[in-house]
Order: structure tokens, then C-alpha cells, then sequence
């Protein structure tokens, strides 16, 4: 479990990644300094042993003309949401501009390549483990599984799996989700529903 000090770290690590802090220099010949105040960190516990971090901070720009109160340092407020794995990765991330229940996270093209082959991967196995029971290449489950994104609008992606199985009469199973981490959990839950003695 990840602890509220590693939380903190991780949120330190990705503003001091993202801003440019300390002394600056700018075209006019005048310089600066930048520096940040984290005000708050909320977190929420994601299915597949992911968290989502939302975190407001504020950057200020100091320059040679700042003095306190009449003309103070600049600030400029920021809300971040991102989302970990458990190995501590920042595998999703936006800039929130407005409040709201249901924030759509970026996912990058690797992200995406990343989950695919985890999908991949855990099929593969999970068909190595019960193979011997039905015989070379008759395992229920056809191999490989179809991947695919789907856009259901202009700001939002969606994320697709079919696997198509041999239970009796073909069947075709659909799983769908708007992070594309979540399709192996959602795969897990149905082979355990289809085979329990099989998944751990």
C-alpha cells in the first residue's frame, strides 16, 4: 500500500518535473524566481490496484519590481489528476479547468501498447495453464484476443477487447472502458466466472 509520504513525494516530483522553479532569466534581461506552495492532495482507490491523485498547488513569480502588498508576486493556481499503478507510475494524467465527477484521463499511445501487451500476455498464459485438460490448440478461448479504440466523442476515448470463445457455441465476450489498464481486470473477473478452479 502506498503511503501518504510517497503520495506527497510523487505529486513534489511531478510539479518540480513540470514547472520551471528557481531563478530565470527572461528576454528583456530582467530575472525572476519561481516557486510553488502544494495546498492540497485528495486520493481515490482505482480498481486494478491503481490510485487517482487530485492535487491543487500554486506557482509564484517573483521579479525585481515584486514588494509586498502594493505589487505582489504573480500566482497562478493549478489542479492536477493523475493516476498511479502499483508500482508507483504515473500512468494517466489532465489538467483539470473545471470541477467535475468525471474527469476523462490522457492516455498516451504507450500506455495503450502497454496494456495490450498485458492483455496479451495474461490470455497467452492463462491458455498455457488450461490447455492440458482440452489438448493442443482446443482450449475454449481463441487466441489472440481483438484489441481496438473506440472514440464515442470528440474528447473522450474509449477502450476495446473481444475475445472469442468455444463454450458449446461460439461466443463473443466484449469488454469496454475508458482506461485501457482496466480491460485486464475486467478479463480476469469473466475467467473466473468461466473458470474458477483456474484463476488464482
Amino acid at each position: 500500500m502506498i503511503t501518504e509520504e510517497e503520495i506527497e513525494a510523487i505529486v513534489k516530483s511531478k510539479i518540480e518535473r513540470d514547472e520551471k522553479l528557481g531563478e530565470q532569466s527572461g528576454g528583456s534581461g530582467h530575472f525572476g524566481y519561481v516557486s510553488y506552495k502544494l495546498n492540497e492532495i485528495k486520493t481515490n482507490v482505482l480498481p486494478g490496484d491503481q490510485l487517482q491523485i487530485d492535487y491543487h498547488y500554486t506557482t509564484y513569480i517573483e521579479t525585481e519590481f515584486t514588494y509586498e502588498p502594493d505589487n505582489p508576486a504573480y500566482e497562478y493556481p493549478h489542479h492536477i489528476s493523475i493516476i498511479v499503478n502499483g508500482e508507483k507510475e504515473i500512468i494517466g494524467e489532465k489538467e483539470v479547468f473545471e470541477e467535475s465527477e468525471n474527469t476523462q484521463y490522457l492516455y498516451t499511445d504507450q500506455d495503450w501498447e502497454k496494456a495490450k501487451m498485458d492483455v496479451m500476455n495474461y490470455v497467452e498464459s492463462f491458455l498455457a495453464k488450461i490447455e492440458w485438460r482440452y489438448g493442443d490448440n482446443r482450449a475454449p478461448i481463441k487466441y489472440p484476443p481483438e484489441l481496438y479504440e473506440l472514440v464515442s466523442d470528440e474528447f473522450e476515448m474509449e477502450y476495446g477487447c473481444m475475445i472469442e470463445m468455444d463454450l458449446g457455441e461460439d461466443e463473443k465476450i466484449y469488454f469496454k472502458s475508458g482506461n485501457p489498464f482496466e480491460l485486464l481486470n475486467q478479463i480476469k473477473a469473466q475467467f473466473a466466472k468461466l473458470f474458477p478452479s483456474d484463476v488464482e
